[in-house]
């Protein structure tokens, strides 16, 4: 089955917003009335029958194991395309031998084999053929990327290490370094750009199922979504557009594949500012509101936004009594938690990409882009009425 290779202090700082915000909460605020006529969103442009709906959320994550190696290893194999001949008979996204393509296809995803080779067939396919396969295999694997990276070198060093460090015939590099290489660009981010569109793939969630499901971990338990917006819901499309762990930067380059192509569509005025807009809380949150339930909602700015939604009781309930501002016990997935200096978006829990848990997603201006994040207290509630 060898395939030819190509080549907490934060949180401290905004300990003054915080301390200004608890002042603002011992003003009285009227009670809201409950008793609202139903919102049309049918003006937002996603629309409810949402005309990108096959490209949102399934059976993969942007942040999960296998979607990870997956983009690495379609970058590494044949640099991202989808169609391509090594001229060693290996094609396709990930490089595939006719052979190997039809064992795979039959063995993993069935429909597959309607294609003679990897380069006939959609990519969509093409995903599933490979996420499936390799999220069997992890499990086999014990979860162990390097010997997932072997396999689809040399597989047989995986039975006989003392092939790690030969070259096999026609590559210059061994399986060692291959599978090190492959592991190295998965921490980097290369590749993250890279769409894997398997849950696009006809009945794919069913043949995943089969192999017991997959995906090393992600957003919703491994069913994060694949790319962008789900129509009237603000969790999916939140967690879509972030990383389902910490630690990322600040500019366009260290955001999601999703949130670079969905913020500027939703939200472009502030995509065109140059003060640091990928990484602005209240950028993140407004692109969320406005892609799925509200496109008229404040686009930047958490003063702002507390007035807009102040200001629009038809829409949003406001909480701001202590039982929702130093306790989570209220709170409800798709709640926005805003105070005066910053926003986020309570999605309830879920298993980071780093297999932690967490219930938040979050910007956070000058620091990092749309990420995996936890609830913590001092901020108001606001919640869409439904």
């Amino acid at each position: 089955m060898m395939k030819h290779t190509t080549t907490i202090l934060k949180k401290m700082l905004r300990s003054a917003t915080l301390a200004l915000a608890g002042l603002m909460m011992l003003i009285p605020q009227p009670a809201l009335a409950q008793q609202q006529p139903k919102i049309d969103y049918s003006a937002n442009d996603v629309n409810y029958y949402d005309p990108r709906g096959n490209n949102v959320c399934g059976g993969t994550g942007n942040g999960d194991s296998i979607t990870r190696f997956l983009q690495v290893l379609s970058d590494q194999e044949n640099g991202g395309k989808v169609t391509g001949d090594s001229g060693t008979g290996a094609k396709g996204k990930y490089q595939y031998l006719d052979d190997t393509w039809k064992e795979s296809s039959k063995n993993y995803y069935p429909p597959a084999m309607a294609y003679a080779n990897a380069n006939l067939a959609p990519e969509e396919v093409q995903d599933a053929v490979a996420y499936i396969e390799y999220s069997h295999k992890f499990k086999v694997f014990n979860g162990d990327l390097f010997k997932l990276a072997v396999s689809h070198f040399y597989p047989i060093a995986n039975v006989d290490p003392s092939k790690l460090d030969i070259y096999p015939p026609g590559n210059v590099i061994t399986p060692r370094q291959y599978a090190n290489d492959i592991i190295a660009k998965m921490a980097s981010g290369e590749g993250k750009n890279i769409p894997i569109k398997a849950s696009q793939a006809p009945d794919f969630q069913k043949y995943l199922d089969a192999f017991g499901g997959g995906g090393g971990g992600g957003a919703d338990n491994g069913q994060a979504c694949s790319g962008g917006v789900v129509a009237g819901d603000i969790i999916k499309t939140a967690l879509s557009m972030a990383w389902p762990t910490p630690g990322h930067g600040k500019t366009q380059q260290d955001a999601t594949s999703e949130y670079q192509k969905d913020m500027p569509h939703y939200n472009p005025s502030s995509a065109a500012q140059s003060n640091d807009p990928w990484s602005d809380c209240g950028v993140f949150v407004a692109t969320v509101i406005t892609a799925t339930v509200d496109p008229s909602y404040q686009k930047r700015g958490t003063t702002s936004q507390i007035d807009y939604i102040k200001s629009h009781p038809d829409k949003y309930d406001f909480f701001t009594d202590s039982s929702y501002t130093q306790s989570s016990g209220k709170l409800q997935r798709g709640d926005i938690l805003v105070n005066y200096g910053h926003t986020y978006i309570f999605t309830g829990p879920y298993q980071g990409g780093d297999k932690k848990s967490y219930n938040s997603a979050a910007a956070s201006w000058g620091d990092h882009v749309p990420q995996a994040d936890n609830w913590y207290p001092g901020f108001f509630v606001a919640r869409v009425k439904k």
